[in-house]
């Protein structure tokens, strides 16, 4: 079972066959590379977003959890086909999960990181990004202490 995407043998049998008639974008190693060209099964990879918006497309009724719960922020495009996250978003999430927060919480801290990266982004507050990076600093020493 997996919660987050109900009947998954199903819908991982659709995603195959909108790969195999190139349908969905797809990747080597997180990187997208042209359509037709040959990718080892085992390094095969589709980008968060372009299974989202096939999945919009073609099966609009279905929002399974993992693309569809606000449970983590909204990539950031390094242009082309290629997005990332800040740094500080990613560790600021895997602590609240590594602290057993709810996704009630998780999504709170989402709408706050995305609110604070846009004042970043129009210039409202540079010194945010100060707190960003220094708030990252903090968490990682207190992950190191949890892990030791």
């Amino acid at each position: 079972m997996f919660p987050q995407w109900p009947c998954l043998r199903a819908n991982a049998e659709r995603v195959l066959d909108a790969l195999l008639s190139q349908e969905i974008p797809y990747g080597r190693d997180g990187r997208t590379v042209p359509m037709g060209e040959q990718v080892a099964q085992h390094r095969l990879t589709i980008r968060h977003a372009d299974l989202k918006e096939w999945m919009q497309k073609r099966y609009p009724d279905q929002k399974p959890a993992f693309l569809f719960d606000g449970l983590w922020t909204k990539p950031i495009s390094l242009g082309g086909r290629s997005a990332g996250w800040p740094a500080s978003e990613v560790i600021a999430l895997n602590a609240a999960r590594i602290a057993g927060k709810s996704d009630t919480e998780v999504r709170e801290l989402v709408r706050s990181l995305e609110s604070d990266r846009k004042k970043v982004l129009i210039g409202k507050d540079v010194n945010l990004l100060i707190r960003l990076v220094l708030l990252a600093s903090v968490l990682v020493k207190s992950l190191v202490v949890l892990a030791s």
